[in-house]
């Protein structure tokens, strides 16, 4: 199986895990016909605060740079359509963009046929990695200081509800549940 790596949801760890199976972080319709895919997918609130953290532990780009001016997650998250640096834009766009047949169109790819979640990896890998004779997985890339583990308690209602207007499809097309 060839993995479909979106960026923050645990594809550094799988990617190191399955070697050069990875396709890194390509596009479902950028990838040519390979065989059976998989991918790992997060809640998009939880995945936007890791985002966050993990572009504050980057160094030596100007937009990774400039986000270390933002007072916190929420004024990023807030004002993120207006930094002006194209840099953000594959960490930061919507996980469906990546498992589509094409550009802008439908839900996840039939090409996908297994999607696994942030959420319940730890529970799910152990299964998975047996059936594909894989070995277990270690965590890689984690977001350094993070002020809580819950998203809950970093994201402001009005960083909430950016969120959900960003990553709308991703909320309706992976069964996350959307706060209004």
């Amino acid at each position: 199986m060839k993995f479909i790596h979106i960026p923050k949801n645990a594809g550094t760890s799988i990617q190191n895990t399955l070697g050069p199976t990875s396709l890194g972080h390509r596009r479902v319709y950028e990838v040519e016909e390979c065989g059976a895919l998989f991918t790992c997918i997060r809640n998009p609130y939880d995945r936007a605060s890791s985002i966050y953290w993990f572009m504050r532990q980057q160094q030596g780009n100007a937009f990774l740079n400039m986000v270390k001016t933002w007072k916190n997650i929420n004024e990023f998250w807030l004002t993120i359509d207006e930094s002006g640096l194209p840099y953000h834009r594959r960490i930061v766009t919507s996980q469906i963009s990546f498992l589509r047949d094409k550009k802008g169109v439908g839900g996840i790819s039939p090409r996908i046929e297994t999607v696994l979640r942030y959420e319940t990896l730890a529970e799910d890998w152990p299964a998975f990695a047996l059936l594909h004779d894989l070995p277990p997985l270690p965590h890689k890339n984690k977001s350094e200081g993070r002020t809580s583990p819950n998203w809950q308690e970093e994201l402001s209602a009005e960083s909430v509800a950016k969120i959900g207007e960003l990553y709308a499809d991703d909320f309706e097309h992976l069964n996350y549940e959307r706060l209004s």
